[in-house]
């Protein structure tokens, strides 16, 4: 009788782990951002924002960090593309954050481009404390702050994952 209990139990506990498995498996599959609000997105290190440069329109223009100033050319837009995914538009152009040429190189860098699928346009955001790593599909490498700048104007480029604080990125509706 106490045996029977014991496994009873035993079995309970083993259903309850797997609902609570289950359960953060859901979770963490919920999209965090809203594909009709735009954001901003800080660099943690210098705190400046992700910015095209000069408010360009054109393809292949730069993705640089320059201090807020409200610029369309500073907010984003979140599209979810399955599998944790996103593209990442530029609320200015209607263009998409591109690693150039689709290059595997660590220190490319960082432009807009048309939407075209691929995965160097594809992104990952994964939580990092109270910030995130943005982590290109295609390489697995990040975006990142060209040598850790704090200059109004230092480039966006893709990097192997450091920890470094200027590869962690706020990102905040506006």
């Amino acid at each position: 009788m106490r045996e029977q209990m014991f496994v009873k139990t035993r079995k309970i506990l083993a259903i309850l782990l797997l609902v609570c498995f289950l359960i953060s498996l859901t979770a963490t599959a919920v999209y965090a951002f809203d594909s009709t609000k735009t954001y901003k997105i800080t660099s943690v290190n210098s705190g400046k924002v992700l910015d095209v440069k000069g408010a360009s329109k054109l393809n292949g223009e730069y993705v640089i960090q320059w201090p807020w100033n409200g610029q369309d050319n500073q907010k984003w837009r979140f599209n979810e593309l399955g599998d944790g995914y996103y593209s990442i538009t530029s609320v200015n152009s209607g263009k998409v954050l591109d690693v150039k040429g689709a290059s595997k190189l660590k220190g490319e860098s960082v432009i807009q481009w048309p939407w075209n699928g691929q995965d160097n346009q594809k992104f990952e955001l994964s939580t990092v404390g109270d910030a995130y790593k943005i982590t290109v599909k295609h390489t697995g490498m990040v975006l990142d702050v060209s040598g850790a700048s704090h200059n109004d104007g230092a480039s966006i480029i893709q990097w192997p994952w450091n920890q470094g604080m200027n590869q962690k990125w706020y990102v905040e509706a506006v």
